[in-house]
């Protein structure tokens, strides 16, 4: 992120402790580690990171209802703990299972596909890849 910053000239917008403590708690949820440190490290996305997509604090509460949703007209069948950790365009969700740890796979669902398939093996691994495809070192993440 700190490289973001600097090609950027912008700079992260953390949530606070309050913040993330109330997402736990309207989600009813304990956040695993590896999504509390990304809350922490630019959770109201003041990089502007993937522009279209809804991933950050608070709009995170609303696209828990909009993916269900979605994998529900679909009949995706999701994790009975899943967390939505971002939403782009209305017809494509990134998730985990908080039952998978502290650092949890991603998985990813795309409209009509009928089924997740996994974006990365954690999220810390997601997040990296993130940036390096927002810095241009790697392939669109939704050209998938």
């Amino acid at each position: 992120m700190a490289e973001l910053s600097a090609r950027r000239g912008t700079r992260a917008c953390p949530c606070s402790d309050v913040e993330i403590d109330t997402l736990e708690r309207s989600l009813g949820a304990k956040l695993p580690r590896a999504y509390r440190s990304l809350l922490a490290c630019d959770g109201r996305g003041g990089h502007r990171i993937l522009e279209g997509t809804d991933w950050t604090y608070p709009s995170i509460v609303e696209i828990q209802r909009w993916a269900r949703a979605l994998a529900e007209r679909d009949g995706l069948a999701l994790p009975a703990r899943t967390l939505i950790v971002a939403m782009h365009q209305g017809y494509q969700f990134f998730f985990v299972d908080l039952d998978d740890g502290e650092d949890p796979r991603v998985w990813h669902y795309l409209e009509r596909r009928g089924r997740a398939v996994e974006f990365a093996p954690t999220l810390t691994a997601a997040v990296e890849e993130l940036v390096e495809s927002e810095l241009g070192n790697s392939d669109d993440l939704f050209g998938r």
